[in-house]
């Protein structure tokens, strides 16, 4: 994305996705055959990630901040795959509640994240507080594959 938009946008973003996909009943497909319940544990697992990698961040404790598959010396591939079988006797409902409270968590998160000044000099490094709130990105990526539009 090469459009400049500030970090509490990013923030108004990632809530309008987050109630979309809140909003999104059991039957709603993904291209790639993931049903809603699928969407939300896979949001789920790299919103998990976010909330420790943002603690540790807010800590300034940056040698901690590694993404679990990056531990694991995995392909973040992989490691979705690895995610989504370890939870696949989860039902929609509980895939659910787990989304949501990991995303307002989150959500929380990034509210006190953009009050801390920025660290990290290397202006490529996902680390850095711009990169972490493209989390909505991944959001909306997946939305678009399933033909879902929603409008910034």
């Amino acid at each position: 994305m090469n459009e400049k938009i500030s970090l509490e946008q990013k923030i108004e973003n990632m809530k309008k996705t987050t109630e979309f996909l809140l909003s999104l009943d059991e039957s709603f497909t993904l291209p790639n055959g993931w049903k809603t319940k699928e969407l939300l544990l896979h949001l789920w697992s790299w919103d998990d990630e976010f909330v420790r990698i943002c603690q540790n961040k807010m800590k300034n404790d940056l040698d901690q901040c590694k993404f679990e598959f990056q531990s694991m010396e995995m392909d973040y591939s992989e490691w979705n795959d690895y995610m989504l079988d370890k939870m696949k006797d989860y039902d929609f409902k509980k895939a659910q509640k787990k989304f949501k409270e990991t995303r307002y968590k989150i959500l929380e998160i990034f509210d006190e994240l953009i009050k801390l000044p920025e660290t990290i000099e290397d202006e490529k490094s996902y680390l850095r507080t711009e990169r972490i709130l493209d989390l909505w990105q991944h959001d909306k990526m997946h939305l678009e594959a399933g033909g879902a539009k929603i409008d910034f």
